[in-house]
């Protein structure tokens, strides 16, 4: 049985309290310090976390506001764009508009300037052409009882005028101031030279003796010119009749045109 020893009960009270003293010292101390360290670490590393964490959120935060502030932007520059596509597009439209209004109103004027230019020339060609015939049919018409006729006209002018119903009855006797040139359409001869001569002298009130001279253009009858007056009885009298008129129907179809509306 076991016996109680007072002895062995202090030797297993000593091993007992060495080993509580080796394990205090070898094992609880450095486990404590272990566990401290680790609290340490651990407490360190929640810290970090933590830190990192804040970070992150500001950095987010940060993200979000720059990503809010470039939608922002964005709007802005697209409605930017979009007001000065429009503007340029409303200012191509109003040059173009404009160029295109001057384009038409130059084109305008250009037609209306060469209509007048081709209108006038057709004018002066029907003018020289109706001028022409109306000579050569008044040539053919031509005989000795037309010269007559213009003879005798003529002749009656001049004494129409010699008798103070013209101008021509100065300078007054003595003659010489007042010059005379009798043109015909042949060469005058004779008493029909004589007759004319005559009353030239009688109108001008001198002894002037006019200047005889032929010219075909007149196609037949004579024009006596006293200075910048002249009695005419010629046919080309009528053909000048014949290009006024073609002139003045020209004229009359001009203002009878609408103002801006083409000819035909």
């Amino acid at each position: 049985m076991f016996e109680f020893s007072l002895l062995s009960f202090v030797f297993a009270v000593v091993n007992f309290l060495i080993l509580v003293g080796l394990l205090y010292k070898f094992l609880h101390k450095p486990l404590l310090n272990l566990i401290e360290k680790r609290r340490v670490a651990i407490e360190q590393a929640r810290r970090e976390a933590a830190a990192e964490a804040e970070k992150a959120r500001r950095a987010r935060e940060d993200y979000e506001r720059k990503l809010a502030a470039a939608d922002e932007e964005r709007d802005k520059v697209l409605s930017e764009t979009r007001q000065s596509a429009d503007a340029a597009r409303r200012d191509l439209l109003e040059k173009a508009k404009g160029e295109a209004e001057r384009e038409v109103a130059n084109l305008k004027q250009t037609y209306e300037r060469e209509r007048r230019e081709a209108l006038s020339a057709l004018e002066e060609e029907i003018a020289g052409v109706s001028v022409e015939l109306a000579g050569r049919v008044l040539e053919k018409l031509v005989d000795t009882g037309v010269e007559s006729k213009l003879h005798a006209q003529l002749l009656a002018e001049l004494d129409a005028l010699a008798g103070g119903d013209g101008q021509p009855k100065r300078p007054g006797a003595g003659g010489g101031g007042l010059p005379v040139r009798v043109v015909s359409a042949r060469a005058l001869e004779g008493a029909a030279r004589q007759a004319i001569a005559d009353r030239v002298r009688a109108c001008t009130g001198g002894d002037t003796e006019p200047e005889f001279k032929a010219d075909s253009a007149l196609i037949a009858g004579t024009r006596v010119e006293f200075g910048d007056r002249a009695v005419d009885a010629s046919l080309a009298d009528v053909l000048a009749g014949v290009r006024e008129r073609v002139a003045a129907l020209g004229g009359r179809e001009q203002q009878e045109q609408p103002e801006g509306v083409p000819a035909a």
